[in-house]
């Protein structure tokens, strides 16, 4: 019985120990493989980018391709711009849209007649705004009186406007004396030389 009993033991430890081996053998194998598939995928993901942006650059330098698109452009735009004049034309000679739209013209411009015809008329009536426009006019009157006297008091005080008035007087009291005298002067040899001519001296 402890030969038989020594035999499992050492058979479980060599099953073990292969069972390890083998298993140490499979993780190399499964990381070797795995690293090779990490590899193929990234060159795979490389691959596709690179080839991406080959055809992209390609197709958007290719002298075919450029002048077809903007053809396309070009010939959508026409297209577009054709379907809005056909459109316009259509909206624009309706006799039906157009009385419509004189009739929807008329009757805002009635509206807002009406609409201003009644504010006005409110604000006519209004007792609160007829005493308030009548108050800002009385105190835009005051303000003006106001105004006026106080400037008037200042250029009446003011000595420099005063000299300046005196000055102005006084020359024109003397302008008018001058011409006086010289009107006075310009009689009296005129009526000398008018008696020399009657009397023949």
């Amino acid at each position: 019985m402890a030969e038989e009993k020594m035999d499992m033991k050492s058979v479980i430890v060599k099953e073990a120990v292969r069972a390890a081996i083998w298993g140490g053998v499979f993780l190399i194998v499964m990381a070797i493989f795995m690293s090779a598939v990490k590899q193929s995928i990234k060159e795979g993901i490389d691959f596709g980018v690179k080839r991406a942006v080959y055809e992209a650059v390609r197709y958007g330098t290719d002298p075919y391709l450029i002048g077809k698109v903007k053809q396309l452009v070009k010939e959508g735009m026409d297209f577009g711009l054709k379907s809005i004049v056909a459109e316009a034309k259509q909206v624009a000679t309706d006799p039906e849209l157009i009385g419509k739209t004189k009739q929807l013209v008329k009757e805002g411009i009635d509206f807002g007649l009406k609409s201003i015809a009644a504010e006005a008329r409110q604000v006519a009536t209004d007792p609160y705004l007829i005493g308030k426009g009548k108050q800002l006019a009385k105190e835009g009157i005051d303000f003006g009186v106001k105004r006026t006297l106080s400037e008037a008091a200042q250029y009446a005080t003011d000595p420099y406007l005063i000299g300046k008035a005196k000055q102005l007087v006084k020359e024109g009291i003397e302008y008018s004396l001058d011409s006086a005298g010289n009107k006075y002067i310009e009689a009296t040899v005129a009526s000398e030389i008018a008696k020399r001519e009657l009397t023949g001296k």
